[in-house]
């Protein structure tokens, strides 16, 4: 995620969700966001064969990957200030 240039990123360990970990990242676009969330959908298919893998919200502000062991939020700065998710997720 630092590598695409994303900024404000942060990882939870979760009690909250049945998965390991949570990320949430701060982009400066919806395009950089769409951008980053199919390389991240891509390369976790390919190096770890897994098929049930979901994406949704991609032109909201925001979107979410589920990617079983761990979520990964990634939305602009005003949806984050917005949703307080890292609250959440503390």
């Amino acid at each position: 995620l630092i590598k695409n240039k994303m900024y404000d990123v942060r990882l939870f360990n979760s009690d909250v969700l049945d998965v390991d970990f949570v990320i949430l990242a701060t982009a400066l676009s919806q395009k950089q966001i769409n951008e980053v969330a199919f390389k991240m959908l891509k390369l976790v298919r390919c190096k770890y064969n897994l098929t049930s893998l979901s994406l949704c919200g991609s032109k909201t502000g925001w979107v979410v990957l589920d990617l079983n062991v761990m979520i990964v939020h990634i939305m602009l700065d005003d949806v984050q200030k917005l949703y307080k998710l890292e609250e959440l997720y503390k």
